[in-house]
């Protein structure tokens, strides 16, 4: 069996047509951990759970938390292999699938997107600019830290989740920093990106937020 996480907020314009399509997928377990949803979206994926036995729904309270959302999902997962997707399933059931398979040969499996929309000048300096940036820093060869596309061995990932000190979109990149230091097996696979929606990302203020977390994860790491 499968253990698929998404973590949401404020997502009833996708969330159904995205379970949807991963329900069609066989010997799964969709866990939703939902972060404070101020919309219909808890309404919807509770309709879900009621009509399927492998759904499962957490409520966390606390709002822009993605990454402890994300870990309460994989903690209650049932099975040895869990993956994490973004709730708009940019990366397709394809995706799922490549990284499912590769679960079995590695403890932590990446998803690197090659993007069919052209994104601007300026949002491709800053996402290569923080990848170099991270790699520099850490001595990593990373192509992609913040696809919402990853996939666990749960025994091995259990640990590196109680490491973690940042819980919100730094999670992705602090979860791979300490997973290499931890010597897990890691692979990175390419992933058709399809984005399905315009992203809620300011990039300016966004790549600030993040600079200054990175300066103060390797001040204390």
């Amino acid at each position: 069996m499968l253990s698929i996480v998404i973590p949401t907020y404020n997502e009833s314009e996708i969330i159904e047509e995205s379970v949807k399509e991963i329900l069609k997928l066989k010997n799964i377990e969709l866990i939703i951990s939902d972060g404070g949803s101020t919309d219909n979206t808890l309404l919807k994926i509770k309709k879900f759970k009621q009509s399927c036995k492998n759904v499962k729904v957490i409520e966390n309270k606390i709002k822009g938390r993605k990454g402890f959302d994300i870990e309460n999902g994989i903690k209650i997962s049932s099975s040895k292999f869990c993956i994490f997707v973004d709730a708009d399933l940019s990366c397709g059931i394809s995706g799922i699938l490549k990284v499912s398979k590769e679960l079995k040969n590695y403890d932590l499996v990446i998803g690197y997107r090659i993007s069919k929309k052209k994104r601007t000048f300026l949002r491709n300096f800053l996402t290569r600019s923080y990848i170099l940036l991270i790699n520099f820093l850490f001595k990593m060869k990373i192509k992609d830290y913040q696809c919402g596309l990853k996939g666990f061995r749960k025994e091995k990932i259990l640990p590196i989740l109680e490491k973690i000190k940042n819980k919100d979109f730094f999670w992705d990149t602090e979860l791979i920093i300490r997973s290499q230091k931890s010597n897990l097996k890691i692979k990175e696979v390419p992933v058709t990106w399809i984005e399905k929606r315009k992203s809620k990302i300011k990039v300016l203020r966004t790549s600030l937020k993040f600079l200054l977390k990175i300066i103060k994860f390797k001040l204390l790491y």
